[in-house]
């Protein structure tokens, strides 16, 4: 399969976001599973995320990696049967959490999907 989730199981602790983060802007990204469209068509995933912060883009025919991006987040969602899955648990507790805490300290807060 094209689809390789990372090796380590995404908890809260290794996507954990101080909640006083002196940092403006996090990036995350998420790979969501394929939807009925894209499962009737045959669809491979060509996303990789090795750690918690990497994510590869994989060329479809070759299977050879083509990008690699570093994020401050990179959940893998695609499929909830890997160990290394991430809910909607552990992406709220990641990011989720602190960008609520610190718009009810006033702080402008935005998180974009």
């Amino acid at each position: 399969t094209v689809c390789a989730p990372r090796a380590l199981v995404p908890t809260p602790h290794a996507h954990a976001m101080p909640s006083e983060s002196t940092d403006n802007i996090h990036v995350a990204v998420r790979v969501r599973p394929f939807n009925q469209r894209e499962i009737d068509r045959g669809a491979r995933c060509i996303v990789e995320m090795p750690d918690p912060h990497s994510t590869l883009l994989k060329n479809p025919q070759t299977g050879a990696v083509e990008r690699s991006f570093k994020f401050d987040f990179s959940f893998w969602s695609h499929n909830v049967h890997d160990t290394s899955y991430a809910s909607q648990r552990i992406v709220f507790d990641a990011m989720g959490q602190s960008i609520l805490e610190n718009a009810w300290k006033g702080y402008n807060a935005t998180l974009m999907a």
